[in-house]
């Protein structure tokens, strides 16, 4: 993206962000490619770009000449841009998304669309079914994570169904053992305990479930929807959500640079601490780097070519690119 700015009265060439940082104040009016004037401080990514050393009064700035229609009305441009196009507060506004960071307690009793592995999904219900016979807390913690680790597959609307499934067979399984007296006293006088085939089925079924939900590999992309990756992103602060917008808007620079097939979906993550100065060298970024995946690898695109089985990366679908606006729309503050 360029952006133009009025000097001497004569509109400056296009210049990049870092360009403009070290001729402009941050409250002086700017115009970027869609014509659009606002403060430069307003600027996506301009607190991210440091300033050069070099004085702004000993640049060289070049110029390109407007008509005398643009020159007459320059002040007119000025005002009339700020009434337009600045509204102060108006971003905040905006954000039905609290970017706060959840509770380390809480989360366990929510439904919401928080992302669960498989092996945190395990070790959860072996926990939790120790409390299940506590005035059913266990009962209700085990639908909280059955019904996330559903949704983490991409179950989506069915990811209630499974969970309602996990605490009847609980219930069913309590209260079988509750007639077990009734077993003993069959076994006591020889007889044959009564063989219930419905019951017999049903927890081979969910047994069934029950494996499914534990080393089942996720291709969603989101891995529990938009809001569910946003929070694994961490993004608790405005300096994070900036430096994500920005990495986002550089989505095709990147594909571009490491010629990620147009198909294959692209995701945000998390900078992981072991090579962080690589991944932030390369992406330009402190917290977050784009990588494309298969069901249980992330790769940086720079690592494209070490991907042992390219047709396994996720592709793009109506509903994925449909998720993914809604993330970006999260992100700045649209929804």
């Amino acid at each position: 993206m360029k952006y133009q700015y009025y000097h001497n009265g004569e509109l400056s060439q296009g210049l990049t962000l870092a360009e403009l940082k070290n001729r402009v104040t941050p409250d002086e009016l700017v115009k970027d490619e869609t014509g659009k004037w606002q403060p430069a401080q307003d600027l996506t990514g301009w607190h991210n770009v440091a300033e050069s050393a070099t004085p702004i009064q000993e640049m060289d700035i070049s110029s390109v000449s407007v008509n005398s229609t643009e020159n007459d009305t320059t002040e007119l441009l000025r005002k009339e841009a700020v009434q337009s196009d600045v509204v102060p507060d108006e971003l905040p506004e905006k954000d039905n998304f609290k970017y706060q960071q959840p509770s380390g307690f809480w989360k366990y009793f929510g439904y919401d669309d928080e992302y669960i592995s498989g092996g945190t999904y395990l070790a959860r219900m072996i926990l939790q079914s120790f409390l299940a016979p506590v005035f059913g807390i266990g009962l209700y913690l085990v639908t909280v994570t059955t019904f996330k680790r559903a949704r983490s597959l991409g179950a989506g609307g069915g990811a209630g169904f499974i969970a309602f499934l996990m605490v009847a067979y609980w219930i069913v399984v309590y209260g079988n053992s509750m007639n077990e007296s009734a077993n003993r006293y069959n076994a006591y006088y020889r007889s044959e305990p009564e063989t219930n085939i419905a019951l017999g089925l049903f927890s081979l079924f969910m047994i069934v479930i029950h494996w499914w939900l534990t080393l089942k590999n996720s291709r969603e992309i989101m891995l529990g929807g938009p809001k569910a990756l946003l929070r694994s992103l961490k993004v608790y602060d405005p300096n994070h959500r900036e430096e994500l917008l920005n990495l986002l808007d550089r989505e095709q620079e990147l594909r571009d640079r490491n010629a990620i097939p147009e198909e294959v979906m692209v995701v945000p993550c998390l900078i992981p601490k072991k090579g962080a100065a690589e991944y932030q060298r390369y992406f330009e970024t402190e917290s977050y780097y784009l990588a494309v995946r298969d069901s249980t690898t992330y790769y940086a695109l720079p690592e494209i070519n070490d991907v042992a089985k390219p047709s396994r990366l996720i592709k793009k679908t109506t509903d994925s690119m449909k998720e993914f606006e809604e993330f970006k729309e999260l992100v700045s503050f649209k929804r």
